[in-house]
């Protein structure tokens, strides 16, 4: 596939650069602030190369970066809990989904990764609990 192709060359000198720039990709990683990661996914989806949507919090997750996911069933955990208003596809419903996230951090001390699990899992459950 030469999109895929084209975008791995890209992402490697974006990658590059930004090793350059702040002494390696992985600290630079490390560096973000870690109640903005959907500021990071933000920035990789503008810079980077076919970056967006869950390809880029995927990739920070292989890089060890705590992050959530927001797949189809953590989507329906956090409509059905009244937090979103359905996809989050807008700036806003990520900050929605996130401020969440990070308050059950901060409660549980969980790792995104960990509650991000857990709600995947546990969607069926509350769907049907709800209706």
């Amino acid at each position: 596939n030469p999109q895929k192709i084209r975008s791995t060359i890209e992402n490697a000198a974006f990658v590059n650069k930004l090793s350059v720039e702040h002494g390696g990709f992985g600290q630079w990683v490390a560096d973000w602030d870690p109640d903005d990661v959907v500021g990071l996914w933000e920035y990789l989806k503008k810079h980077g190369s076919r970056l967006g949507g869950a390809t880029g919090p995927r990739v920070l997750r292989h890089l060890g970066k705590d992050t959530f996911i927001l797949t189809n069933d953590v989507e329906g955990h956090l409509t059905a809990q009244g937090i979103l208003t359905g996809k989050a596809t807008s700036k806003k419903q990520m900050k929605l989904a996130q401020d969440a996230f990070v308050a059950w951090r901060n409660a549980s001390g969980r790792s995104f990764a960990e509650i991000s699990a857990v709600l995947a899992c546990s969607f069926g459950e509350v769907y049907h609990w709800n209706r």
